[in-house]
């Protein structure tokens, strides 16, 4: 996302309590790695089964 958007990455990260928000030259990015991405990666799928997204991304999320 551009740099921006950072204080909306900044509460997704909050909001799940995984993750990380790293900065580039122009953009920021969230991201759940290491050993916590199966954690972070369970709480975040469970999110959007409940809540499910209302874009295009929700064919991306459903592939999964």
């Amino acid at each position: 996302m551009h740099l921006n958007e950072i204080n909306l990455l900044n509460k997704l990260q909050e909001f799940f309590g995984v993750g990380t928000v790293r900065k580039d030259k122009n953009s920021v990015h969230y991201q759940v790695t290491g050993l916590k991405i199966f954690c972070g990666a369970e709480i975040i799928i469970e999110h959007f089964k409940n809540f499910p997204l209302q874009s295009s991304k929700k064919n991306s999320f459903l592939f999964l």
